[in-house]
């Protein structure tokens, strides 16, 4: 039974003739599906971490949690807050490795129909390697002193990451819509395969 994945690898031999382009778009199906899965487990964790919060800025219920009921709130917001970090850290990866495979075959496929998608792959390929590059650097921005606290590159219960550069601060939302975008974006560009085979 043909499912929407092999449909599409289908279709990406029947109209992407440049093998280097093909097997950029095999590995863009395989960062789309980490991405994801990482956005789920992100979404998740960052759910958890707000009523983490909550139930720890309220003293937690001592009938249902015992003695201990904020402190087990106190100690889970830090484990969320890891989860939540390792996987944004995941989730933007695959995100940017996903998009560096578009460009790439956009560029070797060389299609004057990857114009409608060209600009938005470049706009998401910088915002992405610079959240990246942020939270694959931070052990080495605080050996240097560049950071005082894990506090320093944080997010908020609205989804929105805040961190700093060599260009100075800046954020980035991860909330479900916007990244959602990305697998939008992903969508699109099989959507220009298909309407070249139907007008060939």
């Amino acid at each position: 039974m043909w499912t929407d994945e092999s449909k599409e690898a289908y279709l990406v031999e029947e109209v992407v003739t440049n093998a280097f382009a093909k097997s950029l778009l095999f590995q863009a199906r395989v960062n789309v599906e980490l991405f994801k899965h990482s956005c789920m487990q992100l979404h998740e964790a960052l759910e958890k971490l707000n009523h983490h919060n909550f139930s720890a800025a309220f003293g937690g219920c001592h009938m249902n949690e015992g003695a201990f009921g904020t402190d087990i709130h106190l100690s889970n917001k830090i484990t969320y807050t890891q989860r939540v970090l390792a996987f944004l850290l995941s989730a933007v990866t695959s995100g940017h490795r996903l998009i560096k495979c578009l460009r790439g075959a956009k560029n070797l496929d060389r299609g004057s129909d990857w114009k409608s998608v060209g600009k938005e792959i470049s706009l998401f390929e910088n915002e992405f390697r610079r959240v990246r590059n942020a939270l694959e650097h931070f052990p080495d921005a605080v050996m240097k002193g560049e950071y005082s606290s894990n506090a320093e590159i944080g997010f908020t219960p609205e989804a929105i990451f805040n961190a700093k550069d060599k260009n100075g601060e800046f954020t980035f939302d991860f909330s479900k819509d916007e990244l959602n975008r990305i697998v939008s974006l992903y969508d699109q560009v099989f959507t220009i395969l298909l309407n070249r085979k139907e007008n060939a």
